[in-house]
């Protein structure tokens, strides 16, 4: 997915209660609508959720799995 242009990350995206909900796909502010089509909604048997970078707060970020610089 990283080769996606305007994916910067991906990680664990986790409720409120910090149980695991799926995978997080971290993605530039200005991502076009034609890019975000090309993520795939489900990994194997994981939810992909799709956040704005810019959502993402300190922990999600230092908490990324893979990140592109």
């Amino acid at each position: 997915m990283l080769n996606i242009q305007g994916v910067v990350g991906a990680g664990i995206a986790r409720d409120e209660d910090n149980y695991i909900i799926g995978i997080a796909v971290y993605v530039e502010d200005d991502i076009s609508d034609s890019q975000k089509q090309k993520i795939p909604s489900e990994l194997g048997e994981f939810k992909v959720i799709i956040k704005n970078i810019s959502e993402a707060s300190d922990s999600e970020k230092a908490n990324m799995i893979i990140r592109k610089h």
